[in-house]
């Protein structure tokens, strides 16, 4: 049986990370008769791992089903990735012939005819590769590209600092574009998350966290490293509760990942601001040690209000305030964040205080997104919802805000410091 697998989405880690985990149990699988190809035409089973973040990316997987059914209409169609368990009805009409999600990934098994009950046993499919480097699975030509130009932007980076030059905006752009350079390696370090935000369905689709204990994780990092890697991506849904569920925590994993023997950049994943308050000062050593050189936290409104309705358990004035001792005391650390405008109930003046937020915030990109309602999510009920046309004006203004904001780092140059 000669299989083809892959996503559309490869901005998505978690993403990839599933398919490095499914590419894995197809290439390993040879004598029960499976073969991975590499081309979509030749294949008797297409498996894709879908998005179903918000309403745009469910659009985008709906639209890859069809052209999969309208291109290769005798491969049979196998659908994981977050879209089975987050709308399964809006999949029906494409009627697949399997379906999968980022938690059962033994119904591909079963379906592959391959040992049943892997999930449950020690070696199986959810212990299956659980890291892949940037570039070790096949990439679009649009990914590419994007890659050629974050390649431009090393290089003028690199030529700058010959002349001991840097430009904030340049050193942002390489390291927020991390994930397009060959020697980042990709490592899960937890699935799920243990937050309840009305807005999103996520956790319905890879459920309550699981975190990886400390060993596996430090084992794929040293091989990585042994391998030529010298940026580690941690890839987590909420990765300041690592470990809540194995009596450890965040601190624990980074200080074993520190002894390891050679050097490397870590890029954090999702450090919510209310984990981040109670973890800050734990993590300044590692700071100190220059092993962090990007973290994402999804800070999400500037109105406190707007944060309680979404379930975010903290004050937008405290998420303010640890990333700003964070990039004061530790400049050289790539700063990101969410802010997501639209939500229902936002008012005008709610906005206004996150574009304020915006306008102030010791951070160095920012990733403007406007609500989107997801199926089951309790936002999706509330009432007073923003008009969809008044969402994409707010996207737009807060777009430009940021923008602003990138643009006076890219213009400013300053006399390099080695760290």
């Amino acid at each position: 049986m000669r299989v083809y697998c892959y996503t559309p989405f490869h901005l998505c880690r978690s993403n990839l990370l599933d398919l490095a985990r499914i590419r894995q149990l197809v290439g390993s699988e040879s004598e029960h008769g499976l073969e991975l190809v590499d081309d979509p035409s030749g294949a008797d089973v297409i498996i894709i791992t879908t998005c179903a973040f918000d309403q745009e990316h469910e659009n985008s997987s709906l639209n890859e089903l069809a052209r999969i059914k309208r291109e290769f209409p005798a491969a049979k169609l196998v659908v994981g990735g977050c879209l089975p368990e987050i709308d399964p009805v809006a999949m029906e009409s494409f009627e697949p012939d399997a379906v999968f999600s980022p938690r059962k990934f033994d119904q591909l098994a079963s379906f592959l005819d391959l040992k049943p009950g892997l999930d449950s046993e020690p070696g199986s499919i959810q212990e299956l590769e659980s890291e892949c480097g940037s570039f070790e699975l096949p990439r679009p030509l649009e990914y590419r590209l994007q890659a050629m130009a974050w390649n431009v932007v090393s290089g003028l980076r690199k030529g700058l600092l010959a002349f001991g030059i840097s430009s904030m905006g340049l050193d942002t752009l390489y390291r927020i574009g991390f994930h397009y350079s060959k020697q980042t390696l990709f490592v899960r370090a937890t699935e799920g998350c243990l937050g309840s935000c009305t807005y999103c369905a996520i956790r319905k689709a890879r459920g309550t966290l699981k975190s990886r204990p400390i060993e596996r994780i430090s084992a794929a990092v040293q091989a990585g490293l042994n391998k030529g890697f010298d940026t580690i991506a941690l890839v987590s849904d909420d990765l300041a509760s690592y470990g809540r569920d194995l009596g450890v925590g965040l601190p624990d994993l980074l200080e074993n990942l520190a002894r390891l023997e050679k050097g490397f950049e870590l890029a954090l994943d999702n450090v919510n601001p209310a984990g981040l308050a109670v973890l800050k000062k734990d993590l300044f050593r590692f700071f100190e040690k220059n092993m962090v050189s990007y973290m994402e936290v999804p800070v999400q409104s500037g109105s406190n209000r707007i944060l309680k309705l979404m379930g975010r358990p903290y004050r937008a004035e405290d998420a303010f305030f640890n990333l700003d001792e964070i990039k004061k005391r530790f400049p050289r650390v790539i700063l990101a964040t969410h802010i997501m405008v639209g939500f229902p109930g936002e008012t005008r003046q709610d906005f206004e205080e996150s574009c304020q937020w915006i306008r102030n915030a010791p951070v160095d990109h920012f990733t403007i997104l406007a609500y989107q309602e997801r199926p089951g999510t309790p936002a999706a009920g509330f009432d007073n919802k923003v008009p969809m046309r008044e969402r994409r004006a707010r996207k737009a203004k807060a777009l430009a805000l940021a923008g602003k904001r990138f643009l006076s780092n890219l213009l400013c140059f300053r006399k390099y410091q080695a760290a």
